[in-house]
């Protein structure tokens, strides 16, 4: 490899090869930056000019990494952490944080804490943006590879020490149905007999429901699979469909419909904020964390159940 000088390798190249590792292709990668394709194709080409090394290679319509590639990617993004934080070393003012922010997470979650939560967020900060990811809310790689800012899921129970955490608030699962149509599905006999809406969000995601049914050695009726609870109103009211969903939904999205209590045990859910440490001494995350954490302390119903 030639010698390079280290100002030569900028902070622009390295995040233009891990949009395109990541995405997969430069016109995806522009998209995401929204940046010109074509000034993501001469980045690349003075990157692997630089490093004396191919970094892509066409694969049919498309280009795959090489095995360089690959072995650069982690350095790549260690890298661009590293000249963030330094970009970042000051305290932010409320009124700077002019900069977008990726969360992956469900509707749940976002209508019981986040859109009301960001919107007095944003009150003290109007620059600051947020970006909704559904696909990534129970893939913890995807903080690693920089995919998105934060995750909130109930789902991740076991994680690695690079990946940070904490409780935004807890919830307990009950049975929603529309009493017009039909009873509680109050007990097991019941609750086995009536036909389910199942909700799984992505191709990673689990039903947390199924799981504690499969606990006591049962399983229920699935009639209806959705990628969303927002529609689930809709399509219960009128039906004898039921659905077991979170409590807090009552609240917001459930309104409508009536609940009882799980015949059968269900474990208390913990939603969790996760982050990697990477973005840990971030100023503009750690200001963003801190002004999240700060509105739910002002409500300890979130951590009780009941």
């Amino acid at each position: 490899m030639k010698n390079i000088q280290q100002s030569e390798i900028t902070a622009a190249l390295l995040q233009t090869f891990l949009a395109v590792f990541e995405e997969g292709s430069v016109a995806a990668a522009a998209a995401r930056l929204d940046e010109n394709p074509s000034t993501l194709s001469h980045r690349i080409s003075r990157l692997e000019d630089l490093l004396t090394q191919p970094l892509f290679v066409r694969s049919g319509r498309g280009i795959i990494p090489t095995s360089f590639a690959e072995d650069l990617v982690e350095d790549a993004r260690a890298a661009v952490a590293k000249i963030q934080a330094i970009a970042e070393r000051r305290l932010y003012a409320s009124d700077d944080i002019d900069t977008e922010f990726s969360i992956a997470t469900t509707d749940i979650e976002r209508s019981v804490l986040l859109l009301d939560a960001f919107n007095v967020i944003r009150e003290r900060s109007p620059k600051l943006r947020v970006r909704y990811l559904w696909e990534n809310y129970a893939d913890i790689t995807a903080l690693r590879r920089m995919g998105v800012d934060f995750i909130v899921s109930p789902i991740i129970t076991d994680v690695d020490p690079d990946i940070r955490s904490h409780l935004l608030f807890r919830d307990q699962s009950v049975c929603y149905y529309d009493a017009r149509m039909r009873g509680p599905p109050d007990t097991l006999e019941k609750y086995l007999a009536s036909q389910h809406v199942r909700v799984i969000f992505s191709e990673n995601d689990i039903s947390l429901t199924d799981v504690a049914l499969s606990r006591i050695g049962v399983s229920r009726q699935i009639a209806v699979t959705m990628p969303s609870v927002s529609e689930l109103p809709k399509l219960i009211l009128g039906t004898e469909l039921s659905v077991t969903m979170p409590s807090r939904l009552q609240g917001t999205l459930f309104q409508q419909l009536a609940n009882c209590p799980t015949p059968f045990p269900f474990p208390v859910m913990n939603f969790n904020l996760f982050w990697h440490e990477r973005s840990d001494s971030s100023p503009r995350h750690r200001w963003l964390r801190e002004a999240l954490f700060e509105i739910v302390a002002k409500r300890p119903d979130l951590k009780t159940i009941g």
